[in-house]
């Protein structure tokens, strides 16, 4: 009787099943997003860290084509899709990776699994998106230095 308010029994209703079950859904669902979030940032510093150094490593080939009439956008350009190119590849790796995965053990796994196109367009979008987010300001480092800079470096 739920009138007897004992303090050791709980009821378990339908309704208290579903919002248990929907409390879990959320934790999950941050907890996932956190994850996430916190991935691409770190792989978005590293990919700002490999430009830096490919940055230093290139400059006197960066003064070698302002010397021969090359513009600092095209120079920042050259990063930028160098940048574009490495993470809308990476993207598209592992969304094929992924996908081989989910199609070799898709049928044992115990929940149901939906693959439409919003699956396939994300990733490279997103992976785009970041590449040229974390490649301007190295691009724009790259654009900056001036050819007599690179006389200087051996």
């Amino acid at each position: 009787d739920p009138a007897l308010q004992t303090p050791l029994v709980s009821w378990i209703s339908p309704g208290t099943l579903l919002t248990d079950v929907r409390n879990l859904q959320r934790i999950v669902r941050w907890t996932a997003g956190s994850v996430t979030v916190l991935c691409l940032a770190l792989g978005g510093m590293t990919l700002a860290s490999i430009l830096t150094a490919n940055v230093r490593e290139r400059v006197p080939e960066i003064g070698l084509r302002l010397t021969l009439g090359g513009t600092p956008e095209q120079i920042a350009a050259l990063f930028l899709w160098e940048s574009i190119l490495l993470s809308v590849g990476a993207a598209t790796a592992g969304t094929i990776a992924a996908l081989a995965c989910l199609l070799f053990v898709g049928g044992s796994l115990p929940v149901p699994i939906s693959l439409d196109a919003r699956v396939f367009l994300i990733p490279p979008t997103g992976a785009l998106v970041l590449g040229i987010a974390f490649a301007y300001v190295p691009a724009r480092t790259a654009a900056m230095i001036r050819p007599s800079e690179t006389l200087r470096n051996p």
